[in-house]
């Protein structure tokens, strides 16, 4: 039985990663856990939106899972 691959590292080298200026979500490094795939938020560039605030951000980042056509996936 293999471990499973950790997010921690993941997300640091999806923040140390070079990206383009006019990135889009194919551009993005995924993060892959137990068979869902996730992006940075902050990579993430949505329009007309302020970002978040909240106590969390402070002691890590958000995730965002995207589909397998990397399309963000809605919360219900």
């Amino acid at each position: 039985m293999t471990s499973p691959t950790r997010v921690g590292p993941q997300v640091t080298a999806s923040l140390a990663a070079t990206l383009p200026s006019n990135t889009s979500i194919y551009n993005l490094p995924l993060i892959t856990w137990r068979s869902k795939r996730y992006v940075v938020e902050e990579q993430l560039s949505r329009k007309r939106s302020r970002g978040r605030s909240s106590w969390i951000k402070d002691h890590g980042v958000f995730l965002v899972e995207v589909s397998p056509t990397l399309q963000p996936l809605l919360t219900p």
